[in-house]
């Protein structure tokens, strides 16, 4: 198993708590395609991505994985994009829109399911299972 994290305190803590190796890095400039991995999950952790720019981080981070390789993905629902009271912007998707682009991307989708957060916002997660297409 390999973490990946953005911010050097939270892959310090990652490190110090899961027991395995972190990458410190961006989505958009660290070459995935240096290393193989069977999987990958990215759990929330694509929902700061502008629209214009998720295609090419997808495919960035799905370069590690082979043909028959697998993705568990969240993306938030919704139409166009909000901002939390901490400042952060959240990119939302709709399924339809989503499932247009991982076909395009070569990812069939294998299971979806929803589910409304935990923290009482109301917002709906999306989750997909992705298989990548030989």
């Amino acid at each position: 198993m390999i973490g990946f994290e953005r911010s050097p305190g939270l892959a310090e803590l990652a490190r110090d708590n899961a027991g395995c190796e972190v990458i410190e890095g961006d989505f958009e400039t660290y070459d995935f395609s240096s290393i193989l991995v069977d999987g990958m999950m990215a759990i929330g952790a694509l929902v700061h991505v502008p629209h214009e720019r998720f295609s090419k981080v997808f495919e960035n981070i799905t370069s590690a994985i082979p043909e028959n390789g697998s993705v568990l993905i969240t993306l938030k629902e919704g139409i166009g994009d909000l901002t939390g009271s901490d400042g952060r912007i959240f990119y939302l998707w709709e399924d339809p829109k989503a499932r247009e682009l991982f076909d395009t991307l070569g990812f069939k989708v294998c299971d979806f399911s929803t589910s409304v957060s935990k923290t009482g916002s109301g917002d709906v997660w999306m989750s997909y299972v992705l298989d990548k297409s030989g």
